[in-house]
């Protein structure tokens, strides 16, 4: 017999190895956390929970009162089916990336089919559809005592069928953008490249002109650089916008030198976006970086994390710069305040992102959801409390700074 046919056949034991891996593999890395953090996932957790669940109430009720319990779960419905259509798009996105690059060993190197390969990564994949599965059931639990007991447990059900759904279709989704099954994913073509040239600098400067190569090399560098871009030349384009005009009445009244108009503050949040990008951006810049091949060198994480705080500088000077030039209509004092907000939130939030990424090097999956529940948690405090949403950059800045050490200490097997 063939050996090679004996392999092509899906092998159901091999498939329970798998299964049994991928149980250990999150038992493991469930384990690698702190329990503080822990703890501090579960408060987040908490958090965005009872801020979406009052956000939630009050529109349902208002619903419910005006067209009734039916009208009200078909609402319900309809969100269960756009959140399981983000849910896909999470699973088709991480789906496409993984079977391009597989996690972990050199998976069709192993005398396995490939099917049964491609089961394991997908099932890997299809847990990122749990992140729209909590939004589904909070908006179930909003809507109790509004709409029948019954038809709830129905709504919980089709929630529930339509997040394996999206898992599935997902993956579908991706297989097809890659073009075929893993195992037939073309490598990248690979170019010659000029010698390498050696020269005596600093650490953390031959870093900085690493990453600037490494841009030019690598499409998902290459592309999230542009979106930053886009974001950062989106927000200076608010100011060439025309200013709102004067309410009937006012005359020559001088405007008061603190005024923002709507104009200025949604400028401001478009900038927030870019600052957003920025930091998903720094956490794919640091894991571009090859374990294997990186630590090896005499690097200590004070280096790395000074030629990221680098690239962080530069760019957010080159954004409050563009907004110095392009302000108009704004007092002295007022300019001013906005570019303190404009440079210290997008340094302290690409900082943030450099604090993720080398905290949890190389394991970098949990970097870009834990950046972004910290966006959320910063979100909720300030629409609750003014301003204090500098108080929790501040402290997820100086929590995450406490773990800096952990880069260095780092292992192959913490992937």
């Amino acid at each position: 017999m063939d050996p090679t046919s004996v392999i092509a056949q899906p092998d159901p034991r091999a498939d329970l190895a798998f299964r049994a891996l991928e149980g250990a593999l999150t038992r493991r890395r469930w384990q690698a956390l702190e329990p503080v953090l822990r703890l501090e996932l579960g408060l987040v957790a908490l958090l965005l929970a009872g801020f979406l669940f009052l956000q939630l109430r009050g529109p349902f009720e208002t619903l419910q009162g005006r067209f009734g319990p039916t009208a009200l779960a078909a609402v319900i419905a309809a969100l269960g089916i756009a959140l399981a259509a983000g849910g896909a798009a999470l699973v088709a996105r991480r789906h496409a990336r993984r079977l391009r690059r597989p996690d972990g060993p050199a998976w069709f190197a192993l005398p396995l089919a490939a099917a049964t390969i491609e089961r394991h990564l997908a099932r890997a994949s299809s847990l990122h559809v749990a992140w729209v599965a909590l939004p589904m059931l909070l908006v179930v639990i909003a809507a109790i005592g509004l709409v029948p007991a019954p038809v709830l447990v129905a709504l919980l059900a089709v929630d529930a069928a339509l997040l394996v759904a999206a898992a599935r279709v997902g993956c579908a989704l991706a297989r097809r953008r890659v073009g075929g099954p893993a195992s037939q994913a073309e490598a990248p073509a690979l170019r010659r490249m000029p010698p390498a040239r050696h020269r005596r600098v600093a650490p953390w400067i031959a870093l900085v002109a690493k990453d600037a190569l490494a841009v030019t090399r690598r499409p998902e560098l290459l592309q999230g650089a542009i979106g930053v871009a886009l974001f950062g030349a989106l927000s200076l384009l608010g100011w060439l916008l025309p200013t709102a005009p004067p309410p009937p009445g006012a005359g020559a009244t001088p405007e008061p030198a603190t005024a923002f108009d709507l104009r200025h503050l949604a400028t401001f949040f478009v900038t927030l976006l870019a600052a957003a990008s920025l930091a998903e951006w720094m956490v794919v810049l640091v894991g571009s970086d090859p374990f294997a091949a990186f630590r090896v060198l005499p690097l200590g994480v004070s280096a790395v994390w000074r030629a990221r705080a680098a690239w962080a500088l530069a760019l957010a000077t080159t954004l409050v710069t563009g907004h110095a030039l392009l302000a108009h209509g704004l007092p002295l004092a007022p300019r001013l305040l906005f570019l303190m907000w404009v440079g210290v939130t997008t340094f302290g939030i690409a900082i943030l992102g450099v604090h993720f990424a080398l905290t949890l090097y190389p394991r970098m999956g949990p970097a870009r959801p834990l950046l972004a529940l910290t966006f959320g948690v910063m979100a909720i405090a300030s629409v609750a409390v003014f301003l204090s949403g500098w108080v929790v950059l501040l402290v997820a800045l100086v929590v995450t700074a406490r773990r800096l050490p952990r880069w260095e200490h780092a292992t192959e097997g913490d992937r």
